[in-house]
């Protein structure tokens, strides 16, 4: 249906609009309009005007002058420019608005929202509805009264106060100040500053952080349960005492539980979780996100991305799926990866501790302590640390370094290359193909087994004393077992031929007829002689 316009002529003229969206303006006088059906406009302009606008969506200005209007059915919005202006509105007729150029106060009438115009410093009282109460440019006083209220301050150094119920508040410069009461709902402050705190604001719980395009949002929480949560581009996020809830975005977060039971939830974005204190969920989501539980039984779940977990009480839980990201755990206690999809494991401090591998390629490092490091039935790479270690190559092809201190390593099944670093190092070898990177005469020891080798061997033989061992040479028909070490060559002179390692053999029936296991390969400049060489049951 079309518009229609009617005009006043008279200074106290009555207008009647029709069933269509109608748009009616009086005159200087006192005018009367009615809207009638259909969503109308009504101008009253000056005098003191009555505006009725019936059935519909309308818009009722009176314009100066003391103006009464009378939305009825339908979302209205009354435009209000006078201290004597009347708005009427009944029950459950629509969503309606005023907007107002001086302080104003919905109390007593059943309008929902309030938006404050102009540039003074005005004010702008709700009513026990859920009322959105909206501010000008200058410093206002917002006040919500008793339903769930959303009062935004919009520019100036706004005083804000919700009243009962749950209440929002807009917080966009510093000098915004928020008003609760204690047992009033649960609040929310909603804001674009760089850095809010509701440390100081004991009585709201939960803080959004918008932030900019590409701005980073800081968060503090207080001590209630606190609900943190950003859609900046960046985000640290503090919670506080309190069992807090903390999101962040799509950016790289850091966000901190600190007291209490927390839930921290990282979102998309390489992230920073730290649980603090208590019994602290962790999720990680997409990204490459580090999490740390801190102290208490936590439960982490770095998601998509290559992970890392802090684990520092027994109870602490890791969940992680096949195919999610390479992960890696930092362990300050004795700990197991068997069950965990998790590839890599560090320890850290000076503790002596215990590790155990699991079905996965592993690599796992040892700290400044004396630790133990096993590997399981794939091709692991384990290194030592400071302390005096004791590597378990397990299962596998496997790689193991002793770094400093006096270790011991164990390839296990599987061809295994061995480094002991520095220190006196002990190289138990029990499996064909095995090769020692760094062997050093009189420094280090290699322990073979009797049951593996055979051929005479029993623990405690003195291989030398016995005539077990022969160097450079093939076994000299003893009629038992026989060693025989075979020097390695360095670099020549010809471009084609490079250095070859040294061997160790054994010869079970000493006679190099089908008999002979290489117990190990050795650096090409190793010296080896039967000191050297530990037996064991």
């Amino acid at each position: 249906m079309s518009r229609k316009r009617l005009t006043a002529l008279a200074l106290a003229d009555a207008l009647q609009g029709t069933e269509g969206d109608d748009l009616l303006t009086g005159t200087a006088g006192e005018d009367t309009l009615f809207g009638g059906l259909g969503h109308d406009t009504l101008l009253g302009r000056a005098g003191m005007d009555w505006l009725e606008g019936g059935a519909g969506n309308d818009t009722l200005d009176g314009n100066s002058g003391a103006d009464r209007m009378i939305g009825g059915a339908g979302d209205d919005l009354y435009v209000v420019d006078d201290a004597a202006d009347v708005v009427v509105e009944a029950s459950g007729e629509g969503t309606d608005t005023v907007r107002s150029s001086l302080s104003f106060s919905l109390s007593r009438q059943y309008i929902e929202n309030l938006t404050l115009t102009g540039i003074d410093a005005i004010s702008g009282t709700g009513n026990a509805l859920a009322n959105t109460i909206i501010g000008n440019i200058a410093a206002n006083r917002l006040v919500g009264g008793g339903g769930n209220d959303v009062l935004d301050g919009r520019g100036g150094a706004d005083i804000m106060e919700g009243g009962t119920g749950s209440d929002t508040y807009h917080v966009d410069t510093p000098e915004d100040r928020v008003i609760e009461v204690a047992g009033e709902g649960t609040d929310t402050i909603v804001t674009g500053l760089q850095r809010y705190s509701l440390e100081g604001l004991e009585t709201v719980e939960r803080l959004n952080g918008t932030g900019t395009e590409n701005g980073t949002f800081v968060g503090t929480g207080n001590a209630l349960d606190n609900v943190l949560e950003s859609s900046a581009s960046h985000s640290r996020l503090y919670g506080g005492a309190g069992n807090d809830t903390l999101t962040g975005a799509t950016g790289n977060d850091e966000l901190s539980g600190d007291e209490g039971d927390d839930t921290l939830n990282g979102a998309a974005g390489n992230d920073r979780l730290y649980g603090g204190e208590g019994i602290d969920t962790l999720h990680g989501a997409a990204g490459d996100d580090y999490l740390d539980g801190g102290a208490g039984a936590d439960r982490m779940k770095g998601g998509d991305g290559n992970d890392v977990y802090v684990i520092d009480h027994s109870g602490d839980v890791i969940v992680e799926t096949r195919g999610a990201g390479t992960d890696r755990v930092i362990v300050s206690i004795d700990f197991s990866m068997s069950g965990r999809y998790v590839e890599a494991l560090e320890m850290s401090g000076n503790a002596d501790l215990t590790a155990t591998g699991n079905a996965l390629e592993n690599e796992m490092r040892g700290n400044a302590g004396h630790n133990t490091l096993r590997g399981m039935e794939r091709n692991d790479i384990l290194y030592g640390g400071e302390g005096n270690d004791r590597l378990d190559g397990g299962e596998g092809n496997d790689w193991l370094y002793g770094e400093n201190g006096n270790d011991v390593l164990y390839g296990g099944a599987g061809k295994d290359k061995l480094s002991g670093g520095a220190g006196m190092d002990l190289f138990h070898l029990d499996g064909v193909g095995d090769s020692i990177e760094d062997f050093r005469h009189g420094v280090d020891l290699i322990v073979v087994s009797a049951a593996w080798l055979g051929g005479g061997l029993e623990a405690g033989l003195e291989v030398g004393i016995n005539g077990f061992f022969a160097s450079g040479t093939a076994a000299s028909g003893t009629g038992h077992g026989q060693f025989v070490f075979l020097p390695g060559t360095g670099w020549t002179h010809n471009p084609h031929l490079y250095n070859s390692p040294a061997q160790l053999i054994y010869d079970a029936n000493g006679a190099e007829a089908g008999g002979e296991t290489l117990v190990a390969t050795l650096n090409y400049n190793a010296a080896v002689t039967a000191s050297d060489l530990v037996i064991v049951a």
